[in-house]
Formats: C-alpha cells, sequence, structure tokens
C-alpha cells in the first residue's frame, strides 16, 4: 500500500488498501473456514462459532485452539454415537442368540383356542 502512494498517489492507495482488506476479511470469514471444516469434519458453522467462544473466552489462544478442541469433541462425540448404534444392532430380537426367544413369545395360530383370548371378558362362577 506505501508503495502505491508513493508511485501513483493518494486513490490508487485507498483502492489497494480496500482489495487488500476485502481479501482478508473473505480469506478470515470464509475460505478458513470452509478449509477448516472440510479436513477436520466440521460444518463451517461451527468452525466459525469455536473461533468466536475460544477468542471471546480465552483471548488469542483460544482463538488459536478453539477448533483443534472442537475437532476432538466432535471425534469424541461420534465415537460415543457409533457404540451406542453398535449396541443397539446387537439387542434387536431376531439375530443371533435371540431367535429361540423369538418362539417362544410367537402369536398363537388363528383359531388356535389353546392361549386364552385378551378380549374375552371375565366370567365369574
Amino acid at each position: 500500500m506505501l508503495v502505491a502512494l508513493v508511485a501513483n498517489g493518494f486513490t490508487t492507495a485507498v483502492i489497494v488498501l480496500i482489495l487488500i482488506i476485502a481479501v482478508q476479511q473473505i480469506e478470515g470469514n470464509v475460505l478458513q473456514p470452509v478449509l477448516q471444516s472440510k479436513s477436520m469434519k466440521l460444518h463451517a458453522v461451527v468452525v466459525l462459532l469455536a473461533v468466536t467462544a475460544g477468542a471471546s473466552l480465552f483471548g488469542i489462544i483460544g482463538a488459536f485452539l478453539a477448533v483443534p478442541v472442537a475437532a476432538v469433541t466432535a471425534v469424541v462425540i461420534r465415537y460415543i454415537g457409533e457404540q451406542i448404534d453398535a449396541r443397539s444392532v446387537e439387542r434387536e430380537p431376531g439375530q443371533g442368540d435371540d431367535a429361540e426367544d423369538d418362539d417362544q413369545m410367537a402369536l398363537p395360530a388363528p383359531g388356535d383356542t389353546s392361549a386364552p383370548d385378551p378380549n374375552a371378558s371375565p366370567t365369574s362362577s
């Protein structure tokens, strides 16, 4: 910018200054969150919020460490979710060792009178 001011005058220096500010704003507020979100598998909004919260709470160091902390937190949450899903798949009826239990819980065939009718009214003797 100083070179533009000395070589071409004030107007050119102001245009260069506006261009530099615009490029820095686009890079810092759009490009960086998008690239970090792809590399760390986080949404861009999460990256922006993490940097903002980190900077607000802990200053420059907080802004610097916010995205790695958010990424670790996201990985831990994904891992816990995968473990819960794996356990719920293991416990589904009709698979594995539980097949014998499913036969015992089968409904009676139509016309089978060996099982009591749940809709029948109780009779008193």
